[in-house]
């Protein structure tokens, strides 16, 4: 009895050391799903702070194109004043001294004189002599004007065509149609301090949040323009402790980061010319955890847990079931029970017009088996899967219906997508073949629904195969000159 007492009491003691590590298993699991939690949320709050200053920056950009409109505007009215003027005064064309003084007065940086065939005769740049309308494409965007002397035209920013010197150019005629008139002006300075007054006012209009750092950088020096800790102005991102090196940031990008000595969850993402990274602090995200654990809330949680855990466990068993029934072991693509599947399906009904059934055969792969063993031939049937899965596998689904025969069920809207989709497969069986020091080859048959709407899917799939028996007796017609050329 005492001995059944003392067995009976190490296996409570037992129960009890089992029960306290799965407390202490759970208690740690449910911290960093808490954890985890945060994160994800720290990182959602993140990226739609990063819209909300992308939709600013928009707002913003617009009212910088109504004052370049505006600028545009006074431009040419400068242009047309200093017209009127010399034509006034005729002698003042030849003078550069004279048109000196007046970019002066009418504060611009460069006066230039066209003739009628839309050649720079005069100036205040004596260099650009000669200049016309078909020597650059900037120069040439006035081009126009010789057909109609009623334009008055003014370029956006552009670099111009005798120095690549950025600049606007405005140009009309003179009222009697003698000649034309451009004024240059290089507005650069102005553009980029608008740009930099802008960011910090965007970032004025956002949020603020305890342990948020929203900065704005120029996208290709990496030189934050803007930032919500006005330390951070000024600087760049990588001396900040951010690097983006490598990083795809045409969509939001989350990573982690040590910001002024605290450690922060961030996302950063490309808008236009700019860099909006927000930064989060791992403390601040993850205050009041502890808080959140209580001991019913924990048992809460562990039956959830336990039911997601074996609900889970179940689907990926289901799954996994699923796509061994469905799946070819061999080459990873679907399995002929898939296909005969997929077939059933699109029976009885018109098939849709970007529907392609193409229908494959690998070559040579006997003379593989017989010369070199199965294990090459296997190898053949491997990579060309590889390449299906990875071209014709992004536009549909793949089949293996045999030892060497595929079927593939693809989407393409018409005959010049289809080819470039078969162009594909065959520059990636040229780089396996190449890579793996193998000839692969594979005999195509593609058919498009659109081609014969009238057939179902079964005679498509016999126009298909008609189409790669042929391809093949082709492959193998080659192949036969070839060798007699070999032989001569």
């Amino acid at each position: 009895m005492q001995r059944e007492g003392n067995q009976l009491s190490r296996g409570v003691m037992r129960a009890v050391l089992l029960a306290s590590a799965a407390v202490l298993v759970l208690l740690l699991l449910f911290y960093l799903i808490v954890q985890n939690a945060n994160r994800n949320k720290a990182y959602q709050t993140s990226e739609l702070l990063i819209d909300r200053v992308g939709i600013i920056i928009d707002n913003n950009d617009d009212r910088t194109q109504a004052l370049v409109d505006s600028l545009k505007e006074d431009y040419i009215t400068r242009a047309k004043s200093i017209a009127y003027l010399l034509e006034r005064q005729p002698e003042m064309g030849n003078d550069i001294d004279a048109l000196s003084e007046i970019t002066e007065v009418m504060l611009v940086d460069e006066i230039h004189l066209f003739d009628t065939t839309g050649t720079i005769v005069s100036g205040t740049v004596p260099r650009y002599y000669g200049y016309s309308f078909d020597s650059g494409e900037q120069i040439g965007f006035f081009k126009p004007m010789l057909s109609d002397k009623t334009l008055s035209l003014c370029q956006d920013v552009t670099p111009n065509t005798a120095e690549g010197k950025s600049m606007m150019y405005a140009l009309c005629w003179n009222r009697s149609g003698t000649a034309m008139v451009q004024v240059g002006i290089e507005p650069v300075r102005l553009l980029n301090e608008l740009h930099a007054v802008a960011i910090p006012e965007v970032l004025a209009n956002i949020a603020s949040y305890e342990g948020t750092k929203t900065i704005v950088a120029d996208a290709d020096s990496g030189l934050v323009e803007g930032s919500t800790g006005v330390r951070q102005t000024g600087e760049y991102l990588s001396d900040m402790g951010i690097d983006l090196e490598g990083r795809n940031l045409e969509e939001a990008t989350r990573f982690t980061a040590t910001i002024d000595g605290e450690r922060c969850y961030c996302a950063a993402q490309l808008h236009g010319a700019y860099v909006i990274v927000v930064a989060q602090s791992v403390r601040v995200a993850n205050e009041g955890m502890a808080t959140t654990m209580g001991v019913a809330f924990l048992y809460l949680v562990l039956t959830a847990v336990v039911i997601s855990y074996i609900v889970r466990r179940m689907t990926a068993a289901i799954i996994e079931e699923h796509r061994n029934a469905n799946v070819d072991q061999m080459t990873d693509l679907l399995n002929r029970r898939a296909y005969e599947s997929a077939l059933q399906e699109l029976r009885g009904a018109p098939l849709p017009s970007d529907l392609v059934y193409v229908s494959m055969d690998l070559n040579g792969l006997k003379e593989a088996n017989d010369t070199l063993g199965h294990e090459a031939g296997d190898k053949l049937i491997s990579c060309a899967s590889r390449c299906m899965k990875q071209t014709l596998g992004e536009h549909g689904n793949v089949y293996r219906i045999g030892g060497d025969e595929f079927a593939a069920l693809i989407t393409a809207k018409d005959d010049p997508e289809l080819q470039l989709i078969l162009r594909a497969f065959r520059i990636m069986m040229e780089d396996v073949s190449r890579e793996e020091g193998i000839e692969l080859s594979v005999s195509t048959g593609p058919v498009m629904a659109s081609e014969h709407p009238e057939m179902s899917i079964d005679e498509l799939a016999k126009a298909a195969d008609q189409r790669m028996y042929e391809s093949k007796r082709r492959y193998y017609e080659m192949c036969g000159h070839d060798r007699r050329a070999r032989r001569r």
